[in-house]
């Protein structure tokens, strides 16, 4: 994607995502067929989507998607949910209808119809999760062709929400800079104080080498590091967005605590967020883990 079409592509997103329905909004620039041609646009989305604080279907559209590419038969209509690794039943961005949820479960990956759904108490009251409970399931595919086909649909999720957490970290850092630009303390912008200028330069070296790892990982997709650089994005993004959320909120002092200003809100997303793809801890294990089980470190493209 060339920078002209980025950049009206750009434009595009921010004006359906600032709407009262974005996803009827994203359905009527063509979505779906923009996304089949253009990974980078995907990557635009959840970037606009973390800095606009809104949530789309697009998460769930994009598994169903990936999973199909690897001839599963998703059946029309159906959620693709999220198994936990603790307690409780998997989770949905968007409440299932009558076709049901796919999942994977013990190896296999499963669909099932007519399943209960609750709400969760979440810390972002704005992102609505349902824990699914499954009834009785159909094995729509099973050992290796399963978890290969999950392993590449929990990777295209994974650099979603990477690029999401990094709107996110962009939105509360720009709100950090506004405020200590605009407010006063001994006669000197806040801003002018080197403590947080060098607090806020460092959340803006992070950003920057979160979005250059996504691109890395975006580019390593389909070759044998595809998973462990998706991971290792997932990973820094996590960080990236604790690194921001922290800055931003110490630079804004009591104010930022306030309901009334926006920060709590991308804090709030952020952190739901992460709880969707499992423990950031035990991802970096793996990525590590993977790293030394190697006689060099690979070097993904574009690092």
């Amino acid at each position: 994607m060339d920078s002209h079409t980025e950049r009206l592509v750009r434009e595009s997103l921010v004006g359906v995502l600032a709407g009262d329905d974005p996803d009827k909004g994203l359905a009527e620039m063509g979505w779906a067929e923009l996304v089949g041609e253009s990974p980078e646009a995907t990557a635009l989305l959840f970037l606009e989507q973390g800095r606009a604080c809104r949530s789309t279907a697009a998460a769930g559209d994009l598994l169903v998607e990936v999973l199909r590419d690897h001839e599963i038969a998703v059946p029309a209509d159906a959620v693709v949910a999220f198994p936990r690794q603790g307690p409780g039943g998997p989770l949905a961005l968007r409440q299932p209808g009558a076709e049901g949820v796919v999942t994977y479960l013990d190896g296999r990956l499963v669909s099932a119809g007519r399943v209960g759904a609750e709400p969760l108490e979440a810390l972002d009251q704005d992102l609505v999760l349902w824990e699914v409970v499954l009834g009785e399931v159909e094995t729509i595919a099973e050992g290796a062709p399963a978890l290969q086909a999950w392993q590449h649909a929990w990777n295209a999720a994974a650099l979603g929400v990477a690029a999401e957490l990094r709107g996110l970290a962009e939105a509360m850092l720009e709100a950090a800079v506004t405020h200590v630009t605009d407010r006063m303390q001994y006669g000197r912008a806040l801003g002018s104080f080197q403590s947080v200028r060098h607090s806020l330069a460092d959340v803006l070296v992070g950003v920057r080498s979160a979005a250059r790892v996504e691109e890395a990982a975006a580019e390593a997709a389909g070759g044998p590091d595809e998973t462990v650089a998706a991971e290792a994005a997932w990973c820094l993004a996590v960080g990236t967005h604790a690194a921001a959320a922290t800055a931003a909120m110490q630079v804004c002092g009591g104010m930022g605590l306030t309901w009334e200003h926006s920060l709590h809100r991308y804090v709030r997303r952020g952190f739901a967020l992460e709880a969707l793809l499992g423990s950031r801890q035990q991802a970096m294990t793996r990525v590590g883990a993977a790293l030394l089980d190697r006689p060099a470190v690979p070097r993904f493209p574009g690092l």
